[in-house]
């Protein structure tokens, strides 16, 4: 997967607050990706990989 300019995370895995984190994603593996220019405008609060 490949994940390139984006205007926030590249990437997210998560879950709603409102769910059960029984319900939440877990133990999950994610390779072979590659992430670049993932940002907000104000270039503080976006990642390539974000596991909320």
């Amino acid at each position: 997967m490949n994940f390139y300019n984006n205007g926030n995370t590249g990437l997210q895995v998560s879950g709603l607050s409102t769910d059960n984190k029984a319900l939440w994603p877990s133990h999950n593996t994610i390779k072979n990706c590659t992430s670049m220019n993932n940002a907000d405008r104000a270039m503080e609060d976006a990642d390539g990989f974000a596991a909320n």
